[in-house]
């Protein structure tokens, strides 16, 4: 199923893969399944309020920054931010 992100996802958004590699951002299953529910959630009008907690190696973390670079870049009066619930970080 193609998400309206799906464009985003296939346009240039590149990730740093280890030296030297930067490759384009392919999301897998997990990065497919939030889209999904991004999508949904923008094509009802709701805002997208999201907290992952436990996310760890599915690459969330990856695809919020590139959203949030899209986002923050493309359109006008845009708030971001992130976060983390290690206090160190």
């Amino acid at each position: 199923m193609k998400t309206k992100w799906y464009a985003l996802d296939h346009k240039g958004a590149m990730v740093f893969v280890g030296p030297p590699r930067v490759v384009l951002f392919e999301p897998n299953k997990a990065q497919r399944l939030i889209l999904e529910e991004i999508s949904s959630l923008e094509e009802r009008g709701l805002a997208m309020m999201l907290m992952f907690l436990k996310a760890r190696q599915l690459g969330i973390t990856t695809l919020f920054q590139i959203l949030l670079a899209h986002r923050t870049f493309m359109f006008r009066n845009v708030n971001a931010l992130t976060g983390s619930a290690e206090p160190d970080k």
